[in-house]
């Protein structure tokens, strides 16, 4: 992916999980900060790369995109689907099933809706 692909995908899901709000907390997952990054995913991104960020960490939108960028980096999708199922379902994504497919499959639906918006008003400028 290039630069400006990662951009909009880092950006479309910042939409999709947050709405934009680098403070917001879901008390259900604990996912915390504009990209809603849980304590799984900052645990693998923490070990993988020697880092110890805290879920606290994550209300600061650079930091939640490095985390964001490592963690599919480290799961190697290539493409603007994989990266969002990825994201959200983890690297398990394609084995899941019947609620759980569903769920996933809604997911990158949506974020597919934000990148092609995301694209279109880039064209238009």
């Amino acid at each position: 992916m290039t630069i400006q692909m990662l951009l909009v995908l880092l950006t479309a899901l910042e939409l999709q999980e947050s709405g934009g709000n680098k403070e917001a907390f879901n008390p259900v997952t604990g996912a915390t900060g504009i990209l809603q990054i849980t304590q799984p995913c900052l645990t693998d991104v923490n070990q993988r790369y020697g880092k110890a960020f805290v879920l606290g960490d994550m209300q600061n939108r650079t930091v939640a995109r490095w985390i964001a960028l490592r963690y599919l980096e480290m799961y190697r999708c290539q493409t603007y689907e994989e990266c969002a199922k990825t994201f959200y379902a983890g690297p398990g994504w394609r084995k899941k099933q019947g609620k759980a497919k569903e769920r996933v499959d809604r997911y990158w639906y949506s974020v597919n809706r934000i990148i092609y918006q995301l694209e279109m008003e880039s064209k238009k400028k």
